[in-house]
């Protein structure tokens, strides 16, 4: 079994929509993942925006892969931030659940950071849902801490 993370091509836009999709569905069920849901929407002519990913100098869209068939998918962005300097955003990284635990996300996850240094970020950075340990403990292999926390209360007596 060979991993292996690179970054898109346009014969693999399909494939990514599809986990794009699985991935809004899984984030859905997590706490706070409504939420997130309704404050990151993605556009909604997909296709366009990662055909825009793909052409854009700012951003990146990553698949990794087993045996060359497409599992997961990452994405991130770069900006300056005034007082900061040049940031990544990991803006999305997801595989699909039968092939976690074998070093997709990691390979992924090289990638960005390989993309983001040649970039001229000084820092890279992303969120993680409240109650999602793998998600945290994964980037905080990587060295990423949490910097701040956002807590959130419905007035209107709805659920989160």
């Amino acid at each position: 079994m060979e991993v292996t993370a690179r970054e898109a091509r346009e014969g693999d836009l399909d494939v990514v929509e599809a986990l794009l999709d699985a991935a809004a569905a899984d984030v859905g069920t997590m706490r706070g993942g409504d939420v997130w849901l309704l404050t990151h929407p993605r556009p909604s002519a997909v296709r366009a925006s990662l055909q825009a990913d793909l052409a854009a100098g700012d951003r990146t869209l990553v698949v990794g892969t087993i045996d060359e068939v497409v599992v997961g998918y990452g994405e991130a962005a770069v900006a300056e931030r005034p007082g900061d300097g040049t940031v990544a955003t990991v803006t999305g990284l997801w595989v699909l659940p039968d092939a976690r635990d074998v070093g997709v996300a990691e390979a992924v996850m090289d990638v960005l950071l390989e993309w983001s240094h040649g970039h001229g970020a000084i820092a890279i950075e992303s969120s993680v849902l409240p109650g999602n340990r793998a998600g945290k403990n994964f980037f905080e292999r990587y060295g990423l801490v949490a910097r701040a926390i956002t807590v959130r209360r419905r007035l209107d007596g709805a659920d989160s």
